[in-house]
């Protein structure tokens, strides 16, 4: 038997030559993760001598324990066992758009179904750009230096074993993690958020990027003493509330004007009277004109 190779994330086994005595072969298969003990897998199978291949799905970051035998009318044969671990994969990718109103960014726990989870990385871009996140897989750590004209730089990596529940991170709050600097944003500055979920396991180092959002800086006043910050999803919800406040403020002065609209031209008004075409309410607007037009003359 040749040790099984690892291909298209499947174990092949491979039987050199055909066994005229062996009636089934039997595959028992243990599966085990040193950094996740909780991972137990254990399956048997059987198939047929004339299947001279077979191939048995993998998962990464794994150890596998493989034994094959082959079962005689008159019993069974010795047993064949090697021992392989997969390499670790590309971690879940961190949900996407969480960053929330303001420099708020929302971080969730990622399952270590690829490989140990090892850190969270929050990056920041200079500019809205798009979505990069391609790139940000590839991004070198970078400190945040006040004396370069960075156009990204890493605000904070948290270890795995400070997210094991959802939290939330402040951007720019001055604030070193793990020997990174999260500066204060500068105002009037746009900026794009990544994540990058980072495992590593055996020598072996991999990640994933996750696009988090935009941020917009607006100083609210000119000497600098408080700064706004305004994310994009939060920019329309307040443009909309604006809409509508002003809405409601010129009801407002139109609604004292009504019954004035409704009394129409006071000569008018006379006209009709001369006319004998008065009616009830025109008697009443009457009243009122009489008793404004004395006003005006002082009576």
């Amino acid at each position: 038997m040749k040790l099984p190779a690892m291909e298209y994330s499947t174990i092949q086994l491979k039987i050199p030559y055909n066994w005229e005595n062996i009636t089934v072969f039997q595959v028992n298969i243990s599966a085990r993760r040193a950094y996740n003990h909780s991972f137990n897998v254990n399956e048997s199978i059987q198939f047929p001598p004339n299947l001279r291949e077979y191939q048995i799905r993998a998962q990464c970051g794994t150890n596998y324990t493989i034994t094959l035998r082959g079962l005689t009318s008159a019993g069974d044969e010795e047993i064949t066992a090697w021992n392989t671990e997969t390499d670790i994969g590309d971690p879940p990718r961190h949900l996407e758009n969480t960053l929330g109103e303001g420099s708020t960014l929302q971080l969730y726990p990622v399952l270590d179904v690829n490989g140990p989870i090892s850190s969270y990385e929050i990056i920041v871009y200079m500019g809205q750009d798009g979505n990069l996140s391609s790139n940000c897989k590839q991004y070198s750590n970078t400190p945040y230096n006040s004396n370069w004209n960075l156009s990204h730089y890493t605000a904070a990596v948290l270890p795995a074993n400070t997210i094991t529940e959802p939290r939330t991170f402040i951007l720019g709050d001055n604030h070193h993690y793990n020997g990174f600097h999260n500066a204060p944003l500068i105002p009037k500055h746009n900026y794009t958020v990544y994540i990058r979920v980072t495992s590593r396991w055996q020598k072996v180092e991999t990640s994933s990027c996750a696009f988090a959002g935009f941020i917009a800086l607006t100083a609210e006043k000119t000497d600098g003493s408080f700064v706004s910050v305004l994310s994009l999803s939060s920019l329309g919800l307040i443009i909309t509330m604006l809409i509508l406040k002003f809405l409601a403020l010129v009801g407002l002065a139109v609604i004292p004007l009504t019954p004035w609209m409704g009394m129409g031209n006071p000569a008018e008004k006379k006209e009709k009277k001369r006319r004998n075409i008065s009616t009830e309410d025109d008697e009443d607007d009457d009243e009122v004109y009489e008793v404004l037009e004395e006003a005006e003359n002082g009576i």
